[in-house]
């Protein structure tokens, strides 16, 4: 990583994020907006007019913009973000064209710097696509000849015979690796991500009823214990 900028910004970890500049006057806004839904609701629940707090919001929206002019003029220096310099924007994707940067299995506040050709491999490998894999045979994948809105659609049709409603889940879960560098020599881990998968609410529910299943089976195994004693 010979980018100075990149390399500082990357040595604070995953976990660590950029200050944004701030938008004063969306402060302001989303702060007098929080202010006239509070004296709506106030208000309504004391059944009096929202005039009656007229004053009150005016000297309480005054304060606010007393403040903000202070925080402006003493603090908050706007500044630009390491990710908007367009040399490192430009060195980033020169640098993805060949590796990838993932975190690191079992120490997450690290970062592991990845060949693209042997991440795409290792990929290629446990989906069983290359030839001569050794995982050919293998029951964990099966290679389905449809395209992803076909499978997509098929998954709504499904859901909605059991009333189960997909909003955004209009996606399929994605594969992506990790790596176990505690092992040696290192391996990988596979994780199959479903942030938007149109199964995920399906999952959520068959999820709750094991749990639902594991609270019972460990209730009996307490009494089941208790009477050998």
């Amino acid at each position: 990583m010979e980018n100075k900028k990149l390399r500082i910004l990357l040595s604070k970890g995953p976990s660590y994020r950029e200050a944004n500049n701030i938008d004063w006057g969306k402060v302001f806004s989303c702060i007098r907006k929080g202010i006239i839904d509070c004296i709506k609701k106030w208000c309504d629940k004391e059944k009096v007019d929202t005039r009656i707090l007229s004053e009150w919001k005016n000297r309480l929206l005054f304060e606010v913009k007393s403040k903000i002019k202070s925080l402006r003029k003493h603090r908050f220096h706007q500044r630009r973000n390491t990710l908007d310099d367009n040399d490192v924007k430009s060195y980033l994707t020169d640098f993805h064209a060949k590796f990838v940067i993932t975190p690191t299995d079992k120490a997450c506040n690290n970062f592991s710097i990845i060949c693209k050709k042997f991440y795409i491999a290792c990929l290629l490998k446990e989906l069983c696509i290359l030839e001569n894999n050794e995982n050919v045979n293998s029951s964990t994948y099966n290679r389905v000849e449809k395209n992803m809105k076909d499978a997509v659609k098929n998954h709504v049709i499904y859901m909605k015979k059991y009333n189960i409603p997909l909003n955004f889940q209009k996606k399929l879960p994605f594969i992506y690796w990790i790596p176990k560098m505690h092992k040696n020599p290192s391996k990988q881990r596979y994780i199959a991500a479903s942030h938007s998968c149109s199964t995920k609410p399906l999952s959520k529910m068959i999820t709750f009823v094991l749990n639902s299943y594991k609270v019972h089976i460990r209730i009996i195994v307490k009494i089941i214990q208790n009477k050998r004693f």
